[in-house]
């Protein structure tokens, strides 16, 4: 009997929440249509990465303390110098492989970054001016004070070929397919891939291993 009676007093306060219950979702559809019909503001477009940027960020090194920290760093640089050196021709043809849409992009990378690398040796230079000659030895101080002086005049005839002022014969190998002469053929012997080539002289031809 209680069970009968609690039953029909749920039901009774059901109908009694009824109007309320539905007056809450005629509110909550009227939200809803407001809200659609409001001028969506544009979702703002992500920059886009340079995708020559480098993601590579360098840890700061720490100033040597022991002669064994001082040749790591050497070591560092002269790798890095010879790093620098082996970007020589690759840069220098970079223009005969990339698509003509991005050439100008990753000139304009390539000389940020080499003259901040000028930049860098100048400041030094500017805070140790008599470091190379009483620090360094004399030869490769002589070498290095021409070697910069080389990369600033190179640097210096850039505004020149930009205005046209004087031009380059670079050759037809350091073009793209585009501006190359009609009929143009690349004389050279069949050359083998580097990874190949680095793989045949890690492992030995068995027949001429010495016993």
């Amino acid at each position: 009997m209680k069970r009968r009676n609690h039953n029909a007093d749920l039901k009774k306060r059901l109908r009694q929440a009824e109007p309320a219950l539905e007056e809450a979702a005629a509110l909550l559809v009227r939200a809803i249509a407001a809200q659609l019909k409001r001028p969506q503001s544009p979702t703002p477009e992500k920059p886009r990465r340079d995708r020559f940027a480098s993601d590579k960020s360098v840890p700061p090194t720490s100033a040597p303390a022991t002669r064994e920290e001082t040749v790591k760093i050497g070591a560092r640089l002269f790798t890095l110098g010879l790093a620098c050196s082996d970007l020589s021709l690759p840069l220098q043809v970079a223009a005969a492989w990339l698509p003509l849409s991005e050439i100008a992009t990753f000139a304009d990378r390539a000389e940020e970054h080499i003259r901040a690398l000028i930049n860098l040796f100048d400041e030094t230079l500017a805070a140790h001016p008599s470091a190379l000659q009483e620090r360094g030895a004399a030869s490769t101080g002589f070498i290095t004070r021409g070697d910069l002086n080389g990369a600033k005049k190179q640097i210096a005839r850039l505004a020149r070929i930009a205005n046209g002022s004087i031009g380059l014969d670079i050759g037809p190998l350091y073009l793209p397919p585009e501006c190359r002469p009609e009929g143009f053929v690349e004389n050279w012997p069949p050359l083998r891939d580097p990874h190949e080539a680095e793989a045949a002289d890690a492992d030995p031809d068995p027949d001429e291993t010495e016993p």
